[in-house]
């Protein structure tokens, strides 16, 4: 019945293929609405996530977020080509696909909850990681910096295994009409941290001077401008949603 009920939809919206994963179909079509360069599938429409519509790939999990480091990986072949030892906080599934079992790529993954992770994940505490210095070549930690409240050391340490050629994409949410960062650790309760921070295990919400606090740890930072090259048509495509900047830090 399943197998009738899909041919019978792809008829009538002239689909030339589907996929299956966890039991739903997922489709792939002509028109090409949305397309996920984490998974690089084609795709009718994303769906809803936490409120947003047309947001969350159903191929790979990708959010916009991921969508984005993708592209800037594709916009850097030349970095991304080369051999590198890669360090990875909290690896999300979308982006993790786009590094392991590469042949050019030594990949570490490691959080505080290694189990909520795939197998090898390490145990790490970002405000004292065990490798030595100038080990990484790349390090990705994304939206993980607003919960934890000692931020600035764990800038320092990753500034400190970065190596002086890599470079560090240290993403986290940014309200951009906040000039400086919101943060008071004396709020602990988690409802009261979601009334005032957006969500119950976060401690602070960023603002603008994100980029000194980068700099004040000892990264020179750039932000990337090639999502601003972007038509509104290729945001929609992409589901490219610029609401906090893309920034690259890199060792003095």
């Amino acid at each position: 019945m399943k197998k009738e009920i899909k041919n019978f939809i792809l008829r009538k919206l002239n689909i030339n293929n589907c996929f299956q994963g966890d039991d739903n179909y997922f489709f792939i079509y002509d028109k090409k609405n949305v397309f996920c360069h984490c998974c690089q599938q084609s795709l009718i429409t994303f769906i809803p996530f936490e409120g947003k519509s047309n947001i969350l790939c159903p191929s790979c999990g990708s959010l916009s977020r991921h969508r984005m480091f993708a592209i800037f990986k594709e916009k850097h072949q030349d970095f991304f080509n080369k051999n590198l030892h890669i360090l990875h906080i909290a690896p999300e599934k979308a982006v993790a696909r786009l590094f392991r079992n590469k042949t050019n790529v030594n990949y570490v993954t490691g959080d505080l909850s290694p189990e909520n992770y795939f197998p090898g994940t390490l145990k790490i505490d970002i405000t004292d990681l065990h490798f030595e210095d100038n080990t990484f070549d790349l390090v990705i930690c994304n939206h993980v910096l607003e919960h934890v409240e000692d931020d600035l050391t764990a800038m320092k340490q990753f500034h400190r295994v970065l190596k002086s050629s890599g470079m560090a994409l240290l993403q986290v949410p940014i309200d951009m009409e906040r000039q400086q960062t919101y943060e008071d650790f004396s709020i602990v309760d988690p409802v009261e941290r979601e009334k005032h921070f957006g969500q119950h295990d976060h401690v602070r919400i960023y603002g603008m001077d994100y980029l000194e606090r980068l700099t004040n740890a000892g990264f020179d930072v750039e932000t990337s401008t090639i999502f601003e090259h972007l038509s509104e048509d290729d945001l929609f495509k992409f589901q490219i949603q610029i609401d906090e900047p893309f920034m690259v830090a890199y060792k003095k």
